[in-house]
């Protein structure tokens, strides 16, 4: 008859701890409680389900069951709430949370806490929660503006925990993030579910990382670790195999604790697919309201900047002297700067000429990466003395000719504007940019004869 008894209470007793379908739990107090319920910050995480001393009549069950590790104290999860235990059992353990509820003396051992409410935060450690980046658009030559990404709030995403990462222009959601206990950071970019590996800051030289992430559109490459600066942050060279076939890595940075050096998600533009997006730089980085990291960048520009650039580099353009129809079919030599200088600031392009003859200026605009109307493509034609400015308006490649009836030579040059890293092209040969088409209704980018879908895949 005791037998019988025991297995009764054990049949009851059980039924209460299965309230999680997926875990057991501990037996719920039966008291009155007085106080207000309190929060408490942890990590949710599977544990044995505590029991008193078993006996041969009643052993213990043999199940986990969830608990909130608050500096190393355990507080067994009680929930009699549908919707939060529905939410426990989606979870991916062990999951950072702050769970609000009584604290009671468990009937098995231990300390368990009646749950009111359940709130999920993802962390991320090894990354800063806020970048500021510079954007230079190519629809605006010599203008700038700031993007402010941050991170915002928490998500699941597949059973994992996430925190989302947004910007201030237009963009409410830009992916998620989440981080392991190895300092390895994970992305999933916006409009999809799959979880890519972006940054790895415990990795070491000669590590091969694979499912990479490394921006733009580009998705699921391999990448060795080449180099690791010393110092604080570390600087990780990652040489990326961004074609298939190819044994050439290009290498990509990392920034220890920041991320990529022009936006949190990567590079803006990949080299497997290409777009006309303009620049993007990071200026300043930040972790809890607290600036963490500066570029070199942000001593021309700050932290933020909206407008032109307020202070212009100098670029002076190399010219050569040619004699015959055209550069191509004669010797081409350097032009002594002694002679004649022609640099590129911001907008203004200017000449200097240093014999005091009159000479007459021929700047045409080679190639013009906005398809204006062919009437922008003549020939600007200028007489001037010593020097002149010309304020340029167009983007593209121009070409620059000097003559004077006394030379019997030209003289010319090639540059782009607006002016950038690469303002100064050396190559006579223009070569052509990707523009973006729209073609039966869906938008492709289109580089030479060649046209891509957003997510990089050749249209036949």
């Amino acid at each position: 008859m005791r037998k019988m008894i025991f297995t009764f209470m054990l049949t009851i007793v059980s039924s209460v701890w299965m309230t999680s379908k997926a875990m057991c739990q501990v037996d719920a107090c039966t008291c009155l409680f007085d106080d207000p319920p309190v929060a408490i910050s942890g990590i949710l995480q599977l544990v044995p389900l505590p029991c008193p001393e078993s006996t041969e009549d009643i052993p213990c069950p043999p199940c986990l069951t969830i608990a909130l590790n608050a500096n190393e104290q355990l507080y067994y999860l009680n929930v009699w709430n549908d919707n939060l235990n529905a939410l426990l059992d989606t979870l991916v353990y062990p999951v950072n949370a702050t769970v609000t509820g009584h604290v009671y003396t468990a009937r098995e051992g231990g300390q368990a806490i009646r749950v009111q409410d359940i709130s999920l935060h993802a962390s991320l450690p090894s990354l800063c929660d806020e970048w500021n980046v510079l954007h230079e658009a190519f629809s605006w030559p010599g203008g700038y503006n700031t993007f402010k990404y941050f991170l915002s709030t928490d998500t699941i995403i597949n059973g994992k925990q996430y925190v989302k990462l947004a910007s201030d222009k237009d963009y409410p959601y830009c992916g998620a993030f989440r981080e392991d206990i190895n300092a390895n950071i994970y992305y999933i970019p916006s409009g999809s579910t799959h979880e890519y590996l972006i940054y790895a800051f415990n990795a070491q030289v000669g590590d091969t990382l694979v499912n990479l992430w490394v921006g733009g559109f580009g998705e699921d490459y391999q990448g060795v670790v080449q180099a690791i600066s010393n110092g604080s942050p570390r600087i990780f060279i990652i040489g990326v195999k961004f074609y298939e076939n190819s044994e050439y890595y290009s290498p990509i940075r990392w920034i220890e604790g920041v991320g990529s050096p022009e936006t949190p998600m990567g590079l803006a533009v990949v080299p497997t697919v290409p777009a006309d997006i303009g620049v993007f730089n990071l200026l300043c980085a930040y972790k809890n309201g607290q600036q963490v990291y500066a570029t070199q960048l942000s001593e021309q520009f700050g932290c933020f900047y909206e407008g032109r650039n307020p202070s212009p580099t100098t670029d002076t353009i190399p010219v050569y002297s040619y004699t015959g129809d055209d550069p191509g079919s004669s010797t081409v030599d350097p032009v002594d700067p002694n002679q004649v200088v022609v640099t590129l600031k911001g907008d203004e392009l200017t000449v200097k000429e240093m014999s005091g003859e009159e000479i007459t200026l021929e700047l045409s605009l080679t190639d013009n990466r906005n398809q204006m109307p062919a009437l922008n493509h003549i020939p600007e034609t200028e007489t001037f003395r010593n020097e002149v400015t010309i304020t340029l308006t167009e983007e593209g490649i121009y070409t620059l000719e000097l003559t004077n009836p006394s030379w019997g030579y030209h003289i010319y040059g090639t540059f782009n504007y607006p002016q950038r890293k690469d303002a100064i092209d050396q190559n006579i040969v223009p070569q052509p940019a990707a523009e973006k088409i729209i073609r039966n209704g869906q938008l492709l980018i289109r580089k030479g004869e060649k046209v891509f879908t957003v997510q990089g895949q050749e249209v036949k």
